[in-house]
């Protein structure tokens, strides 16, 4: 009970957090607002554009970056014998069958919800991933701590840089690999396509992977349900075997994953990170 309080009001102070830093970043706000208008039509189909809206979304969206980084910091108290009093799972079956067919697993999330504490609660269940990242390089111990924080529940971290061996190894022992798919990415790591409606640059480098290892890719999102709540919704497997007969493989398999990701926006656009430079250099290449 004295735990549960505590991190009630953990959580009530970050979230705050997030909203100051909604009035501190203009030019992150600036972004985030430019982002949620190119995509508003997508977003909300028929409705009338409202500014108000736009300006709503995006404060909740900060107010969520304070949340997520108020569960980052308190990872080390949600445990195996307590995660079940926070978090849920939504068609969990379509993870344990992909992962049960022994060809290892790409599970594709996002900067969405509660991002940093869905590899935790996947290794608290026994699915201990390998989970890309980029270092810190200023300071040197942030980057010690975040590392220290990411693989306390057993994940293991690897650097993006020259990756690709240690990814195709993990995979051929039937492991599951943990990765942001939502990043700008151009040519070769990534291809042009509609996301909420948008010329967007796509990774495509974790489908190709799949296409080499024959892993299915599983896309899945933990929404925030309030302040104490969360769910993980896992959507049904990708198979590369499915799309051998296509043009253009990857781009096909993008589209179909990312088919998840915008069904997740739509569902709670205020928990996906518009404050990043989603949409750039979208002339041809």
């Amino acid at each position: 009970m004295i735990l549960a309080t505590l991190r009630f009001l953990h959580i009530l102070c970050f979230r705050f957090i997030g909203r100051i830093f909604f009035y501190l970043f203009r030019k992150r706000r600036k972004i985030a607002i430019e982002n949620v208008k190119k995509c508003y039509p997508f977003i909300f189909k028929g409705e009338k554009y409202s500014e108000a809206k736009v300006r709503k979304i995006v404060k909740k969206s900060f107010i969520n970056l304070g949340h997520t980084l108020g569960d980052f910091l308190f990872l080390k108290w949600y445990t195996k014998n307590n995660i079940d009093n926070y978090v849920t799972f939504k068609n969990r079956d379509y993870f344990e069958q992909a992962l049960s067919k022994g060809d290892g697993l790409i599970l594709s999330a996002a900067h969405f919800g509660g991002w940093e504490l869905s590899a935790h609660v996947l290794a608290l269940k026994g699915f201990e991933s390998l989970v890309l990242y980029n270092r810190f390089k200023r300071p040197s111990w942030l980057d010690r701590v975040v590392k220290k924080q990411r693989e306390r529940s057993g994940n293991r971290l690897i650097l993006k840089q020259n990756s690709f061996l240690s990814i195709y190894k993990w995979l051929k022992k039937g492991g599951v690999v943990a990765l942001l798919t939502d990043q700008h990415a151009i040519p070769p790591e990534g291809e042009k396509m509609r996301l909420l409606g948008v010329d967007a640059w796509v990774h495509t480098s974790f489908i190709k992977m799949s296409i080499k290892t024959g892993a299915l890719i599983v896309p899945a999102f933990m929404h925030v349900k309030g302040n104490y709540r969360y769910e993980i919704e896992f959507f049904k497997p990708i198979d590369p075997r499915d799309f051998v007969d296509c043009e253009n493989q990857a781009l096909a398999m993008a589209r179909e994953c990312f088919k998840a990701l915008e069904e997740s926006i739509i569902k709670s656009p205020h928990l996906w990170m518009w404050q990043h430079r989603r949409f750039k250099n979208l002339k041809a290449r």
